[in-house]
């Protein structure tokens, strides 16, 4: 009940992923596998979900846009991590997918799957909420347009959706509290301060090419080809509304529902810095925009190989695709992630001490001083490697009296004065571990 009452109100605190990582423990032990479980289960429905989301027609351009929502490192990474981002972002998917049906083939049956798949996607990551809202808001305005294109005449929007209430409603009950505690107790710090195209869209961009090398003319030209893929998108639609009676919806549903999306997240995410004080996001906070963003990008190159050149449109999506390709299984590492890198050798580093602490006295408590970063996971393997003749490791930094220190190498200059003996240093993390002489 703590977890679901987020008792811990902290951004950083996924309740899914934690109520998943408790109950894999109770049924499979504590293990690296075991605690990640959940998130790898959630990698299969993403692959589902991808596999299904373009529809059957077009089969090689499905097939390319399907390579590309699986081939992102960043997003690969997440799925095998114990946090909830990989989840997130399956759920997401599958609520995006629901959505499309709900609005373009005005399925009745998917309006639940749609509601209680974007649910567990908030529980999982509260930046999911944006992905929501925006989901309900693209739901009223599709609505307005419908009205207007049958009957010239708006009636009453929220009237004609009593359908999505009582799913709606649920989970306004269940999000409610965490969501409170959340804006009420927490700083909404998601990493960007200087803008949305700045902070987000450029973070969009760097996870879309798998790189962080970009000259700012280059960063600058991929603003205005990203920013240009939506704003088409959004003038194709309304020269098709304007000029061809509402057909779009039903030939390129996927295609209105994730340009409307997109637009709604980004007004929500300029309004929440504007009246929240929200951060905009970036790194791990920004991926979600990934999948939504190459599902509409595959909506968009579907329309222009039906209306344009199908040559030139495949020819287009099978460069992106095969670059794509090259620079994932060039990246992929099954070692490090970028922002979690510092903890690639905390096991190697735990067990290092465990070789060296039968010099010591077995009635001797062992210290080990850690940069603060280094504490959850240190104390996990002190626990599983049954490490008890070392103290629970603490984040008040170094101390004298340690007898063994794990910091980073840029930290070493906190030891002057400390006579030690460096027993490893590692590459992968820059991180060193050190005993007192």
């Amino acid at each position: 009940m703590e977890l679901i009452s987020f008792k811990d109100w902290y951004t950083n605190n996924h309740i899914l992923n934690s109520i998943g990582m408790k109950y894999s423990e109770k049924l499979f032990g504590t293990s690296e596998l075991s605690l990640r479980l959940h998130s790898l289960i959630a990698l299969i429905l993403y692959l589902i979900v991808a596999s299904f989301v373009f529809g059957k027609r077009f089969g090689l351009l499905n097939f390319l846009f399907f390579l590309l929502l699986i081939s992102n490192p960043a997003i690969i990474d997440l799925f095998g991590m114990a946090r909830g981002y990989g989840l997130s972002y399956a759920f997401m998917l599958t609520a995006f997918f629901f959505l499309i049906k709900v609005i373009k083939a005005k399925s009745i049956h998917s309006i639940y799957p749609f509601h209680f798949a974007a649910l567990p996607a908030v529980l999982s990551n509260f930046t999911m909420l944006t992905f929501y809202l925006a989901s309900v808001g693209t739901v009223l305005v599709m609505e307005f347009l419908n009205q207007y294109m049958n009957s010239g005449k708006i009636n009453s929007v929220f009237g004609s959706l009593k359908s999505h209430s009582i799913p709606l409603l649920f989970n306004i009950i269940v999000l409610y509290e965490p969501i409170r505690r959340v804006v009420t107790y927490t700083k909404l710090d998601f990493g960007g301060k200087t803008g949305f195209f700045a902070d987000t869209i450029s973070q969009l961009i760097i996870n879309s090419l798998h790189t962080t090398e970009l000259s700012e003319s280059t960063l600058g030209l991929l603003h205005v080809i990203f920013s240009a893929t939506v704003i088409v998108s959004s003038c194709l639609i309304i020269w098709n509304l304007r000029y061809k009676n509402g057909r779009l919806l039903q030939e390129n549903g996927g295609l209105v529902v994730s340009n409307m999306v997109l637009i709604l997240i980004s007004l929500i995410i300029i309004s929440s810095h504007l009246l929240l004080g929200a951060d905009y996001p970036i790194g791990r906070f920004s991926l979600f925009l990934y999948p939504l963003f190459i599902v509409h990008l595959g909506f968009l190159m579907k329309y222009l190989y039906s209306n344009y050149s199908k040559i030139a449109v495949q020819i287009s999506c099978l460069i992106i695709v095969i670059a794509a390709q090259l620079s994932f299984w060039q990246k992929l590492n099954d070692k490090v992630f970028g922002e979690w890198g510092y903890d690639s050798n905390t096991k190697d580093a735990m067990l290092t001490i465990q070789e060296y602490s039968s010099n010591f006295s077995s009635n001797e408590k062992l210290k080990l001083g850690v940069n603060w970063q280094f504490e959850p996971t240190l104390n996990f393997y002190r626990n599983i490697l049954n490490l008890d003749n070392i103290e629970t490791i603490d984040r008040d930094g170094i101390d004298s009296n340690d007898h063994f220190y794990y910091i980073l190498e840029s930290e070493m200059p906190l030891l002057r004065g400390i006579k030690v003996e460096k027993l490893k240093s590692y590459k992968d993390s820059k991180t060193v571990l050190l005993k007192r002489i």
